[in-house]
């Protein structure tokens, strides 16, 4: 995906089942395509995963204009979180 804030992998990886995680300075992010939904969950800090508190939670339609919507959530979740920090 193009022209964003977020490294994301194509619709095709999540079509098939993958998992993605990545992360923009201490803003952490997890994708997980199931079923017919991407759930997206988000933190900060430094902890993985597993051990994190996951702050926020989203699903959107398991297709490329929910990738799309995924992109755009995540994106205003960080620049919202940015902005409080100042």
């Amino acid at each position: 995906m193009n022209n964003t804030l977020f490294e994301v992998r194509d619709f095709d990886y999540f079509q098939f089942g993958n998992t993605y995680t990545g992360s923009l300075e201490q803003f952490r992010y997890r994708i997980v395509p199931k079923d017919e939904t991407l759930i997206v969950s988000l933190w900060h800090g430094e902890q993985c995963f597993e051990r994190a508190e996951i702050q926020k939670t989203r699903e959107f339609p398991l297709s490329p204009d929910g990738l799309k919507q995924a992109v755009a959530y995540m994106e205003r979740q960080y620049r919202c979180r940015c902005t409080d920090d100042e």
